[in-house]
């Protein structure tokens, strides 16, 4: 029998999980050497691996937070047509958000804001260092303009929005560095 492929969440989850013991296994080192001073950053990022841990294990959960299932119903109504598109505030103090829209194509779109807007965001989550992280997420220059990046996605077999919010997660987390509970909402924008 074989075994269903890996989704990027399981890898990704493998791979904290694997950062995770191999900085325990250097923290007990370190305290077995009584060199404290390198315990002490390896215990700073055993707890932000665990944080991120449990962040992400709560979003696999069948235990939807509020705002995870507000984002779910406006992906599906996007792809059902009943939206035009939305955005999706991640940081309401500096307007940072992502453009959600359906191409011609059918396929679903994921955007974040032009340059401007990102450079508006400047010192409160976004530096221009951080466009390699994004494009390794997957996002790419959108063809029609040259000042965004976007993501193409679909939606997953039982109307699961699991991968996107992942990649959203980690955008939010990993590179943006907002936290969890930044109070962010949706703007949607039904079809006429």
């Amino acid at each position: 029998m074989t075994k269903p492929l890996e989704t990027d969440y399981d890898l990704y989850i493998k791979e904290l999980q694997s950062e995770l013991k191999e900085l325990s296994e250097q923290l007990q080192e370190c305290l077995d050497e009584k060199d404290y001073k390198y315990a002490d950053f390896y215990q700073k990022a055993i707890w932000r691996i665990e944080r991120k841990l449990q962040i992400f294990n709560s979003l696999n959960s069948n235990k939807y937070k509020l705002d995870e299932q507000k984002l779910d119903d406006a992906i599906i109504e996007l792809r059902d047509g009943i939206l035009k598109r939305f955005k999706f505030i991640l940081l309401p103090a500096c307007d940072f958000y992502l453009n959600f829209y359906k191409l011609d194509s059918g396929e679903l779109y994921c955007e974040l804001p032009k340059e401007e807007v990102l450079l508006g965001a400047y010192h409160y989550v976004f530096f221009p260092a951080q466009i390699p992280s994004i494009l390794r997420l997957g996002f790419v220059p959108n063809a029609k303009n040259d000042n965004t990046l976007g993501l193409e996605f679909s939606v997953g077999s039982n109307n699961s929005c699991l991968e996107i919010k992942i990649i959203i997660a980690r955008l939010m987390l990993d590179i943006l560095q907002i936290p969890p509970g930044s109070n962010g909402y949706i703007s949607k924008h039904p079809v006429k």
